[in-house]
């Protein structure tokens, strides 16, 4: 992500699932992120973490920002509970 002015400002890549789907997936497994609108796949993440997720913490240090008309944190409130982040390969750009 870049700043109007130019400044890169990175955010962590991470796959939000419900907490029931998280259970069953194990670190150091890949899983596959397709496209929600076709049939694509995107990426495979390798899991190298789960954990809660704390969306006033996320908003704040990641957006600088808690009001939902900030389009990130807009997607960011009805995202599931835990996310899985890890080494992720890219496979199309969408």
């Amino acid at each position: 992500m870049r700043w109007t002015s130019g400044l890169f400002w990175p955010t962590p890549s991470t796959l939000p699932v419900p907490s029931d789907l998280a259970e069953r997936i194990r670190i150091g497994e890949d899983v596959a992120q397709p496209d929600g609108r076709s049939v694509e796949l995107l990426a495979i993440t390798q899991v190298g973490e789960k954990y809660s997720i704390d969306r006033a913490i996320d908003a704040e240090h990641v957006y600088r920002a808690w009001d939902a008309r900030h389009s990130d944190v807009a997607k960011l409130l009805p995202q599931s509970e835990v996310n899985l982040a890890g080494r992720v390969l890219a496979l199309s750009e969408g």
